[in-house]
């Protein structure tokens, strides 16, 4: 009970979770998107980014996702 948040249900649009799209951001990490944004919207070759953290929270795939799209939008 001391983990519980009480809530309204008809605050929310959707009857479960299962209606919902994926989230494929990064939360709590609003610096990290910062610096890649920053990183990738460098206009001179040979400025890296480094990304690192634990295995397994998707750091990788959210940064080929976001250059992906990054890329699409610049052609």
């Amino acid at each position: 009970d001391a983990l519980t948040r009480p809530f309204e249900p008809s605050q929310f649009n959707f009857k479960t979770t299962a209606e919902l799209e994926p989230f494929l951001g990064v939360l709590g990490q609003e610096r990290a998107v910062e610096a890649l944004q920053f990183g990738v919207a460098m206009p001179r070759p040979g400025y890296n980014v480094y990304v690192m953290g634990e295995p397994g929270p998707g750091r990788f795939s959210f940064v080929r996702r976001y250059l992906k799209a990054e890329g699409k939008r610049l052609q």
